[in-house]
């Protein structure tokens, strides 16, 4: 039997780190102790994630073309984040973090080729020692457990966990995966088969993931001219740095117009059937006393600096910036926000570390240590960073300015006065650069480390293969 999620973060910091006994002794017994309150304000949490899912392709961050009307609806009972991050651009480091409120690299997760190891204390585990029913639907084969050590990666915890996936795409060797239509059939299916009214279920799409091979209405309703613009060099390789991913390429077409649409019409697609999941929740009545949770493991480059419908290659913006609602329980406090017509707006800094503390503390349960804080709150710390890391960068965040680095590049960016980040402020700035990187060294030594290990995901030519056609086996920056 594995030994409780708090006693195994506990010795791992007593042997790895040194820790005074006496600290370890009375921190042991707060933890197995206070963690079993309950009593939160919510009866059961669901978290929907979506990827690959730009922020500004939605309607409600300021899209105009009408392509998430379901989502638009959800967000008009919702609290709306403008300013939320994700740890990593890619989906395996950025839903471990999800998971635990743990950055990356502290998980061993610097990469899709490497899943958390099984003594690091996840979400789903503390809930499923509080007696909550757990379940997680996922449809990314890089979550899957045949892409994982025994063990090891985001299954843990989860006492029903779907990761069947028998639909294949083009371009993708033979590589499985779960469409938006079959995800919500199986997020159904599980839901009127639950064993009880409090649980805690994660449903993630796949759509819109590259390849983009929506369903043909969904590509005729956006179609429009493709433009002017010079086609896309064609790229043998995976990476999006100048030309067209080799996973990418549909129809001999390189023409980036043609990818923006569908890439649009994959998001249509993902919010109907999202639509569909929001409708069996209402239907079933559990949108009452819950609380939502909506957001992405990460973006999409559509042609920012030079990088083309690709991502886990840099930390720019339209990578690491995720769209992020909360749809609070009727008895829990909230941030304070401005009305933006039909919406909630807070602007405040926040990021997926704080989604384990928010589920926890909406089940009147303490946090598990990490980085992140409750949004069941009314506001928001106004001096937070957030930490991103990727493919050889590093990355902050605070609530004007964004650094990332990488062995031999240093970008500054003044995001307030230039969100899509195309002047380079480092070398006028370099106490700017400075400030921040150490702000990333106190952020990281302000609770006490894991130094987990990184179990390295199944590593057959399939599975490698499987890891080169999703986009993350080769590139210039991967």
């Amino acid at each position: 039997m594995r030994r409780s999620i708090w006693m195994r973060w506990r010795d791992k910091a007593f042997v790895n780190h040194g820790l005074p006994a006496a600290w370890v002794f009375i921190t042991g017994i707060c933890l197995s102790s206070c963690g079993r309150e309950t009593g939160g304000p919510a009866a059961r949490v669901i978290l929907i994630s979506c990827d690959t899912l730009r922020a500004d392709r939605l309607g409600v961050y300021g899209y105009e073309r009408g392509i998430s009307p379901n989502l638009d609806r959800l967000a008009e009972d919702c609290v709306v984040f403008d300013a939320a991050y994700s740890a990593a651009p890619s989906t395996s480091p950025s839903m471990s973090t999800l998971l635990t409120g743990r950055h990356p690299d502290e998980l061993g997760v610097r990469g899709n080729k490497v899943q958390m190891p099984p003594d690091v204390a996840t979400l789903a585990e503390a809930l499923q020692q509080e007696g909550i029913e757990t379940a997680a639907v996922v449809s990314n084969w890089v979550l899957s457990r045949e892409n994982s050590a025994a063990g090891a990666g985001v299954s843990q915890g989860f006492g029903h966990f779907d990761d069947r996936m028998t639909t294949t795409e083009i371009n993708r060797l033979d590589l499985p995966e779960r469409t938006a239509s079959e995800t919500t059939e199986a997020a159904l299916e599980w839901l009127s088969k639950r064993k009880s009214d409090r649980f805690f279920l994660w449903v993630h799409y796949q759509d819109p993931h590259g390849p983009y091979t929506p369903p043909l209405e969904d590509i005729e309703a956006l179609d429009r001219p493709l433009g002017d613009e010079d086609p896309l060099p064609r790229g043998k390789r995976q990476s999006g740095f100048g030309k067209l991913p080799a996973y990418q390429l549909l129809e001999e077409e390189c023409r980036p117009e043609f990818y923006r649409i569908r890439y649009d019409a994959e998001i249509r697609y993902f919010d109907r059937e999202l639509g569909r999941l929001l409708d069996g929740l209402e239907g079933q009545g559990l949108m009452k006393d819950a609380l939502i949770v909506f957001t992405a493991d990460h973006g999409e480059s559509l042609g920012e600096h030079n990088h083309w419908f690709a991502h886990g290659q840099h930390l720019y913006r339209d990578v690491v910036r995720v769209p992020f609602l909360v749809r609070y329980p009727e008895r829990a406090q909230r941030p304070t926000g401005i009305k933006d017509g039909r919406f909630l707006r807070v602007g405040d800094l926040i990021g997926h570390t704080d989604v384990c503390t928010t589920v926890l503390d909406a089940f009147g349960l303490k946090p598990l240590p990490g980085y992140g804080a409750s949004l069941l709150i009314d506001r928001i710390a106004s001096d937070r960073v957030m930490a991103h890391m990727g493919a050889g960068w590093f990355g902050i965040t605070d609530s004007r300015f964004r650094a990332h680095w990488s062995e031999n590049r240093v970008y500054l960016f003044d995001v307030l006065e230039d969100p899509g980040e195309t002047q380079n402020l480092a070398s006028s700035q370099p106490e700017k650069v400075q400030e921040l990187m150490q702000r990333y060294k106190e952020l990281r030594a302000s609770i006490p480390p894991l130094a987990a290990e990184g179990i390295p995901s199944k590593t057959s030519k399939k599975n490698l293969q499987a890891l080169d056609a999703l986009g993350y086996g080769g590139g210039e920056d991967d």
